[in-house]
């Protein structure tokens, strides 16, 4: 790169970073702190919650205190609203930094979406916030798992660049340290630790390096290589246990208890229990847990609660909103309540154990019923990961829009396919975008099948890779129009 071009690229980057600046600023600082109906069990560092955020608000409010007021609010969530922004600015300006490469219209179009997206929560979702000012985990989840993607994106570049010019010229020590030893795959380290201790939904991060180094260390014939899968599998499971040693040492800090955070168990359980009958107290042993699950799920059909309370005139889309519309209640209403009442009556212990012990009573009931999966449960699994793929792209309110969403997601494989077929022909040319759209695509599913296996589809739940789709879709789009003889490969 000339020096022209390299003054050209600063000049531009720098105004994506301005913009994206004055973006996220101005409308953190017109909204002022969200509190969201999640936000007071992260400022209260309540025990169902992973460490890294409310860690990140007892800094600030160690740092600036309780007393000083703005918004209505303590002024420590303004300076979090304001770091927060500072990180969406961030992950906006780097993926435009790191396709820069494709030209400048694509650094932009890289910005412009991720900022879209927030647009689309703030202004058009019932919600009306970005997350970017809320005091939610999503705050720092959403941007970092963008950077993820990018950073997972340019580990595996480096990886087919590497293999392209030194093919068959390394030896095994060389090739694990040039692979596992660099910027990239310790800086994903990093990231997955982050974010599973943030929240655990991120656990999508580590399936998603486990996919990948399947896909491309075992599938590909052309760059096989197990003790590369194996060495990504170990390291997996090093990041993982680390954050639940984070997890223990959180809490025994600050409970005296040598525990990870509790509430695991709920959204799996809900989505059992939803999906669930009286027969099914047949499969739990536990005579005391069985007639708890008895009771509860006599309130829970009192209630209306449940997929057989479904009405035949019903569709799946009207399937999956019962479902939601339930999903709160079974677990706050009823199932926490009861399961909390049983094991006062059971246990004599204390807090923090009661709630180990409640956890432990919800593991027997899911355990009995995960033994014995019923067909609701897979229709109910099947319809939320329809909904939750739709969401992660469009909006799922009517079936009209889930014809558009499944679409957008034709039309983002065969451009995958079109520019693969290109690259085979073309000496590699265009691969890197193959790979940016494998990552960007295989986010979604495992997010959408994580998300619907264990709880309700919403925005806030699959936004994550929203920017990256639609940012994927515009270069596919542009380098379709700049060569037309692509699809004729």
């Amino acid at each position: 790169m000339n020096r022209i071009d390299s003054n050209n690229e600063k000049k531009h980057l720098t105004i994506i970073a301005l913009l994206a600046a004055a973006f996220y600023m101005a409308i953190g600082l017109i909204d002022g702190p969200v509190i969201a109906a999640d936000s007071p069990s992260y400022i209260s560092m309540d025990i169902t919650r992973e460490p890294v955020y409310p860690l990140f608000l007892l800094m600030l409010r160690t740092i600036f205190g309780e007393s000083i007021q703005l918004y209505g609010l303590p002024f420590y969530l303004t300076v979090a609203v304001i770091l927060q922004s500072m990180l969406w600015t961030f992950a906006a300006y780097y993926v435009g930094r790191v396709v820069y490469k494709y030209g400048v219209i694509y650094s932009y179009a890289a910005a412009f979406f991720q900022i879209a997206v927030s647009c689309i929560n703030r202004f058009i979702a019932n919600r009306g916030s970005m997350y970017s000012e809320t005091i939610l985990t999503e705050s720092l989840a959403m941007p970092l798992y963008v950077i993820f993607c990018v950073v997972l994106w340019q580990w595996y570049e480096d990886n087919a660049a590497r293999r392209k010019s030194h093919a068959g010229k390394e030896d095994a020590l060389t090739y694990v340290r040039n692979r596992f030893c660099n910027r990239y795959f310790i800086t994903l380290l990093l990231l997955i630790f982050v974010l599973i201790s943030i929240r655990k939904q991120m656990l999508i991060t580590v399936l998603m390096m486990l996919a990948m180094s399947f896909l491309h260390d075992i599938l590909f014939k052309k760059f096989r290589s197990i003790k590369s899968f194996f060495i990504t599998m170990i390291a997996m499971v090093v990041v993982v246990t680390a954050s639940n040693l984070m997890d223990c040492t959180y809490n025994y800090v600050h409970r005296g208890a040598w525990i990870t955070h509790t509430g695991n168990n709920k959204a799996a359980f809900c989505t059992l229990m939803y999906a669930a009958n009286e027969s099914y107290a047949e499969y739990i042993s536990d005579e005391g847990i069985r007639q708890l699950f008895l009771d509860m799920i006599a309130v829970c059909d009192e209630e209306g609660l449940l997929l057989k309370n479904t009405t035949a005139d019903m569709n799946w889309l009207d399937i999956t909103e019962h479902y939601a519309d339930s999903y709160d209640v079974i677990g706050y209403n009823i199932m926490m309540p009861m399961v909390d009442e049983y094991v006062a009556e059971n246990y004599s212990v204390d807090y923090p154990k009661s709630v180990v012990i409640s956890d432990d009573v919800q593991g027997v009931i899911i355990d009995a019923l995960m033994r014995h999966p019923s067909i609701g449960l897979i229709q109910v699994v099947f319809y939320n990961v329809i909904k939750g793929l739709v969401y992660s792209n469009c909006r799922a309110t009517s079936l009209g829009m889930v014809v558009i969403s499944f679409a957008l997601y034709l039309i983002y494989l065969v451009g995958v396919v079109s520019i693969y077929r290109y690259s085979k022909t073309n000496e590699g040319k265009g691969y890197d975008i193959v790979l940016l759209a494998e990552i960007t695509l295989l986010g979604i599913l495992v997010n959408s099948v994580s998300v619907g296996a264990t709880i309700f589809p919403q925005p806030r739940y699959m936004a994550y890779g929203m920017g990256m789709f639609f940012l994927v879709l515009f270069i596919e789009i542009c380098k379709f129009l700049e060569s037309k003889p692509l699809i004729r490969h």
